[in-house]
Order: C-alpha cells, then structure tokens, then sequence
C-alpha cells in the first residue's frame, strides 16, 4: 500500500508538472501571437504613416507646380501685353509718320481707302525752297553770288570728295604747313573751287580755253 500510495503520488506530481508545462507553453504562445499582432499593428501603422506622408508630398508638389504654372501664365500675359502695347505704339508712330510724309490718314480712320490713297499718290510733294545766299559762296565755283546766280557753270557742283573738300574756305596750298617747299621757276595760277581741277589744269596748260 505505501508503494502504491508513492506511485500515486508521483503521478499525480507527473500530471501537475505536465499541467504547468503545457500552461507554460500556451503562455508563451499567447505572448507569441501578442507580439505578433503587435509587430503587425504597427507595421499598418508605419504603412499608414508613409502613405499619409507620400501623400503630403504629392500634393505639395502638385499645390507647387500649379503656382509655377500660374506665375508662368502670368508672366507670358504680361510680355503679350507689353509686346501688344509696343506694336500698338509702333503702328501709331508708323501712321503718323505715314501721314506726315505722304498726308495720307490711316486707313480705319477714312471712309473710301483707296481714294485717298490715290489722291496722296497724284499729290505733288513739297519741296522747300533752298534759301538764297546773295553774297555766296556759291556752290558751284565758291564766288561771292548766289549759286542759281552763278556766270560760270551751268551745271550743279560734282558730288565728289575733292568738289567739296575746300568748300567755303580759301585757296592754299593743301601739303602741310609745316613742309618746306621750294620753288625755282614757278607760278601760282589760281582756279574756281567746283571741283574740275584737271579741267582747268589742261585748258591752262594747252591754252586754247580761258581756265
């Protein structure tokens, strides 16, 4: 009987040692399955997290870009209307410009365009009257008379840089001043400034027509 009474005894030990392990086990899987859940709740809560941020960013990039475009919209209305205001402005100068030369109106602004227009072509233009010089120079020979005046040429003055070069100023030399010159057997014949200096040099030198 006190064989069978230890037998029990461990038994019953065995079965309470079994117990505590096994709810030693289902403690440590429960505390298992907690992590667990833990682990994944703020994995969603990262997740949610980064996805509220990327979404922040977005629309900050989006709120960005729209300004961007706007000031870009802005900017190219501003330079069309600058752009307008100065063909607007070219076009009045043009006009009147246009009017002032040929006397012509703009053409908005006329009922019968081709009229006028015709009426500015078959207009002669104003010519201002060259002012009169009684006591010269006459631009012709540099004479002390007016150039419509002039008894030696017919003709205009020669337009090239010699006819004009001494113009208005007296005859001399045209070699420096400083340069001495030294004459033997010479004379100083002098000739109408109009420019024809080899005219007058030949008829001197052959003397068959008066320089």
């Amino acid at each position: 009987q006190a064989a069978e009474a230890e037998a029990e005894a461990a038994r019953r030990e065995a079965q309470e040692i079994a117990q505590q392990l096994k709810a030693a086990e289902l403690e440590e899987a429960s505390r298992g399955c907690q992590q667990a859940e833990d682990a994944e709740r703020r994995r969603l809560e990262a997740e949610a997290a980064e996805r509220k941020r990327q979404e922040a960013e977005d629309a900050e990039r989006k709120r960005l870009a729209d300004e961007a475009a706007k000031e870009a919209d802005r900017k190219q209305k501003e330079a069309e209307e600058r752009t307008c205001a100065k063909l607007v402005l070219a076009r009045k100068e043009a006009e009147s410009s246009l009017q002032q030369s040929t006397g012509l109106p703009p053409r908005d602004k006329v009922e019968e365009p081709q009229r006028a227009l015709m009426a500015a072509l078959m207009s002669k233009p104003s010519v201002a009257a060259k002012p009169k010089k009684p006591q010269g120079p006459c631009d012709k020979c540099d004479g002390p008379h007016d150039t419509d005046d002039c008894p030696h040429f017919k003709g205009a003055r020669e337009q090239h840089r010699d006819a004009w070069d001494k113009y208005g100023k007296e005859g001399g030399d045209t070699a420096s001043s400083e340069a001495q010159l030294v004459l033997r057997s010479a004379q100083v014949v002098s000739q109408p400034g109009d420019g024809s200096c080899l005219f007058h040099s030949l008829a001197h030198g052959l003397r068959d027509v008066t320089a």
